[in-house]
């Protein structure tokens, strides 16, 4: 008993004021949270180098490439090569689904894949859309 007492403080550091947008309030962590897309070669091996954007179809807002930033859309989502980030928290996004193209360009080789993202009580949700892409 006396470890969930000291543990639970220590669990809502990590933890933002409740939401006050929704009905049930939540707690909501402060990290961001950002969603990756598998790029493939052809052969299958992982695609680097990739310039990778995302239209969010509802307000036109294009987001990327990465152009040397360090994170955001468009930029290597970790240590893994072939991953890329494609939406994150702080973009656009609306409760029900919104329809965001994400397009990727290595030299001759291109992709399209389609999603839908939200926004939930806390961080933009990845509702539909492939888990990787390969380039073609």
């Amino acid at each position: 008993m006396r470890t969930l007492v000291l543990v639970l403080p220590l669990l809502l550091v990590g933890c933002s004021l409740f939401d006050s947008d929704e009905e049930d309030a939540v707690a909501c962590l402060t990290v961001e949270v950002q969603h990756e897309l598998a790029v493939q070669l052809p052969d299958g091996t992982p695609a680097e180098g990739v310039r990778l954007t995302a239209t969010n179809e509802r307000t036109g807002a294009t987001y990327g490439p990465c152009d040397g930033a360090q994170t955001g859309v468009g930029c290597a989502a970790s240590t893994q090569p072939g991953r890329y980030v494609i939406y994150t928290d702080g973009l656009d996004a609306s409760r029900g689904s919104d329809d965001v193209t994400v397009r990727g360009i290595q030299g001759d080789l291109a992709f399209e894949a389609a999603f839908q993202f939200r926004q939930g009580a806390c961080h933009v949700e990845k509702v539909a859309g492939p888990d990787s892409a390969t380039l073609r």
